[in-house]
């Protein structure tokens, strides 16, 4: 039975993995190819239980660049998070993630970037990071998350601040044994070194627990950048989530 389910979850996985290709080829099609970019996000998160309503995060994700095959950026973070107010009536039997059904989520923690480029020099990026994330239970069993991220930010010495708005829909969607979770967001970043809204990223995507303790993940985003210089960028995103 278990060889059967694994089968099946990895027959959909694979197929979700060719349409987020197909998908991300025909955006390569549609903007101009002077403005466009190319990336793979590959991420590993890791949730560590502290108590009933407190866990450790930790996320890496480096950022590999399709259009010279090289890795372009690398990102690691360390948080804690507190869940509020567990929301009433919801089967978390089959749930992987039962800390997102809460009311609201906060979150601090640390975070350093650095880019590179074909020369190895790069750029160190150091956050704080704070984040309150208020959810709300909607029709047709759809959660609605709305994250607030507010980034301090020192780039090589120089101070600035970054705020993040990540409005989320999602919906666990049984399909026989195994529970997806497709989801589609937007987020929307305000860069005080600009004093604007200075870019918008796009994405939808769709997550599937392999087991207990292990979230397999793949996504599509789209990413307009207005500031400093105009650009897009598409992005083929495979995560992988545990939960310990």
């Amino acid at each position: 039975m278990k060889i059967t389910l694994l089968r099946r979850t990895s027959r959909v996985a694979i197929r979700v993995f060719l349409t987020a290709v197909a998908v991300l080829t025909l955006g390569l099609r549609v903007a101009p190819a002077q403005d466009t970019h190319e990336e793979i996000w590959p991420e590993l998160d890791t949730y560590v239980r502290l108590a009933s309503k407190t866990r450790l995060f930790f996320s890496f994700r480096p950022i590999i660049s399709a259009d010279d095959r090289s890795f372009s950026e690398s990102q690691l973070g360390a948080n804690i998070e507190f869940e509020f107010a567990p929301m009433r009536n919801i089967d978390l039997t089959d749930s992987p993630d039962r800390d997102k059904y809460h009311h609201l989520r906060a979150r601090l923690g640390y975070w350093e970037a650095r880019s590179h480029d074909v020369s190895g020099a790069g750029v160190t990026e150091r956050r704080i990071v704070t984040e309150l994330t208020p959810r709300a239970s909607l029709p047709f069993e759809t959660l609605l998350s709305v994250r607030n991220r507010f980034e301090l930010r020192w780039l090589d010495g120089d101070d600035a601040w970054r705020f993040r708005l990540y409005p989320k829909l999602q919906r666990d969607t049984p399909i026989g044994s195994v529970t997806f979770t497709p989801y589609a967001a937007v987020e929307f970043f305000y860069d005080s070194r600009f004093d604007e809204w200075n870019r918008t990223r796009y994405q939808v995507g769709v997550s599937v627990p392999a087991a207990k303790w292990i979230v397999p993940e793949v996504y599509y985003a789209r990413q307009e950048d207005r500031k400093p210089v105009k650009k897009y960028v598409n992005i083929l995103g495979l995560k992988i989530t545990l939960h310990f």
